[in-house]
């Protein structure tokens, strides 16, 4: 199973980054990092992962699936 996040590594959604107003820092180098960044002791976390845009299905009516 694929999992989306992982095949892509980056601080943001890293276990060992800390997010506090918009900045990331690190607890293991103890050093601000960027979000796009990473590092070869990446370990992914899922609950950091934010998926795009949800589907809005309360846009559509009964006549747009009409044939």
């Amino acid at each position: 199973m694929r999992i989306k996040g992982t095949s892509n590594p980056k601080c943001e959604l890293c276990a060992f980054a800390v997010i506090n107003d918009k900045k990331i820092s690190c607890t293991l180098t103890n050093k601000k990092t960027e979000k796009k960044a990473s590092c070869p002791k990446f370990k992914y976390d899922i609950f950091k992962y934010n998926p795009g845009q949800k589907n809005d299905f309360g846009k559509f009516s009964k006549e747009d699936f009409e044939i």
